[in-house]
């Protein structure tokens, strides 16, 4: 027997019945192995040297011509690149990452997560550089503007940091957590607002996501002024 399912969990106690009384000794009675031609005839060429078990995207960046080149960022540190005919190169990083993306005047693919620092993979090269050293004890976004580069970086102490990648020295830092406080007086904010996304629109419009549920806009012409709605 089995035994009865703890009583948090007491949902088990019809499926462990089920198990007693409907043995089952073989759940998967159809299965078979496919070729490589059968996965190209199914369109699933591309999965032809990845190794099978699933781990979950965090993020994912497509480029080359046609966007045929994607890179994948996974929760289990890998970073897998993939090409039209499927996968072709694999490598970890130091620590869990959370978001990427990719400069394409320096050949650099960025990468931010459960660490400080901002990770910088030169494609061209097939190289780690000396990565930017944030003030935030973890990174959670980032966002590269495309008219003038400018590289921004969400902190889980609800700041958002920008970065010059031609001087390879920070601009400068906002502190969007202060204003959310500050804006939302008369409101409860459950938890810390913490940067959960980061987007541009255009050269100078900055978009701010909060664990708490606020939008932030701002002009970084006239930072630290912002426009916030709550997200419902």
């Amino acid at each position: 027997s089995l035994g009865p399912a703890p009583k948090w969990c007491g949902f088990l106690d019809n499926l462990t019945e089920e198990l007693e009384e409907n043995i089952i000794e073989n759940v998967y009675d159809d299965y078979k192995f496919v070729t490589r031609q059968e996965l190209e005839d199914l369109g699933l060429g591309h999965l032809i040297g990845c190794i099978p078990t699933v781990f979950r995207v965090v993020k994912f960046v497509a480029g080359g011509p046609h966007m045929a080149e994607v890179v994948f960022l996974q929760c289990d540190r890998f970073v897998e690149f993939h090409s039209a005919g499927g996968r072709y190169y694999r490598l970890r990083i130091p620590k869990f990452g959370r978001d990427m993306q990719y400069h394409a005047p320096s050949t650099d693919l960025f990468l931010v997560g459960a660490t400080s620092e901002i990770y910088r993979l030169n494609l061209e090269r097939g190289q780690f550089l000396s990565p930017f050293m944030s003030e935030g004890s973890e990174l959670n976004s980032i966002a590269i503007n495309p008219v003038h580069q400018l590289i921004c970086v969400g902190t889980i102490e609800g700041k958002v940091e920008a970065w010059d990648p031609r001087m390879k020295v920070k601009a400068g830092t906002l502190d969007c957590a202060f204003n959310c406080i500050s804006n939302e007086r008369d409101t409860v904010l459950e938890g810390f607002p913490s940067i959960s996304s980061l987007n541009f629109n255009g050269p100078l419009t900055l978009g701010v996501g909060t664990h708490t549920g606020q939008i932030l806009l701002y002009d970084i012409q006239l930072i630290p002024r912002a426009r916030q709605c709550l997200h419902p």
